[in-house]
């Protein structure tokens, strides 16, 4: 009976010890993502939209992939889409590391700067009924995250990526009359320490609403923001006078999108940056489109 019980404790050690290191093997190696939504205009299938997720690997953690399979989306607050899963298709795969700046995914080694682009794309898919005032909420999660210097104990939380559709003049959204903002720029991902970074995603609406911009909270387990470390918060999400009265604090431009920062000289690490573009028309709010990156000081 002792032999018993200690071999089943031995077996459900070693079970969270394999739990922990699948975790491990599925960390740190998606760096950032974003989320965003096209109207199909024309053709049968007019009226319907078309979801679409990015995904950004750091391609420098061996032994890691991102599939090209087994990926969706979420309507979770869409009473036709509770508890069902929108399945997304690998559209496109491309290495996207910053030339004269590191070296190509199929050469990268750990520590080596290289960053692969998965962009990922639904069927049409018919969304019906008028948002509510919190808007129909779009959503990938998946575990885990990677560990950057700003998050608390990133690697016990999932990557939670969202875009939001609101309401505008109580229209029923099919036919569809939006697309959300997208992101015309990769995300910047590499800075070297005491050199200047200035970035702008260039978000561009297909349907010309106004857009404003806004460093927001990381999200995390269940959609609840993740704690930031001491000295960091959604706004200040790298190095800034909360750590050292010398160090710059970053700013994101509401109207024209820019982020400026200066590295700190001789600061190194990694740092996750989240970013919202809302769209804006005829004074109304009416899409909300997230992205996340992670800013490598080098």
């Amino acid at each position: 009976m002792i032999r018993s019980r200690f071999l089943s404790k031995l077996l459900f050690l070693l079970l969270l010890i394999g739990l922990s290191e699948t975790k491990l093997a599925k960390a740190e190696h998606i760096v950032g993502g974003d989320i965003y939504w096209e109207c199909v205009t024309t053709g049968p299938d007019a009226g319907k939209f078309i979801f679409y997720l990015t995904l950004y690997r750091d391609c420098s953690v061996q032994n890691t992939i991102i599939s090209s399979t087994g990926h969706v989306l979420q309507l979770p607050n869409h009473p036709d889409f509770i508890g069902a899963d929108v399945p997304l298709t690998l559209i496109s795969q491309t290495d996207i590391t910053q030339p004269g700046c590191g070296v190509s995914c199929a050469s990268a080694n750990p520590g080596d700067v290289s960053t692969e682009q998965f962009l990922f794309a639904t069927a049409p898919v018919a969304v019906t009924g008028t948002p509510p005032a919190e808007g129909f909420l779009v959503r990938y999660h998946r575990c885990c995250r990677n560990g950057v210097d700003n998050l608390f104990d990133a690697g016990t939380q999932e990557i939670y990526y969202t875009a939001t559709m609101y309401p505008f003049n109580g229209q029923n959204v099919f036919p569809c009359f939006d697309s959300s903002p997208q992101f015309a720029e990769t995300p910047t991902s590499l800075l070297c320490s005491g050199y200047e970074l200035r970035y702008n995603s260039n978000a561009i609406d297909n349907d010309l609403d106004s857009l404003s911009y806004e460093l927001v909270e990381a999200l995390g387990n269940f959609g609840t923001p993740v704690p930031y470390t001491a000295g960091y918060s959604p706004t200040t999400p790298l190095p800034g006078p909360t750590l050292d009265p010398s160090y710059d604090q970053v700013t994101l431009d509401p109207v024209t999108g820019q982020l400026e920062y200066d590295g700190p000289a001789g600061v190194q690490g990694r740092w996750t940056v989240v970013a919202a573009v809302y769209g804006w028309r005829c004074g109304q709010l009416i899409s909300k489109t997230i992205r996340e990156m992670s800013v490598t000081i080098i």
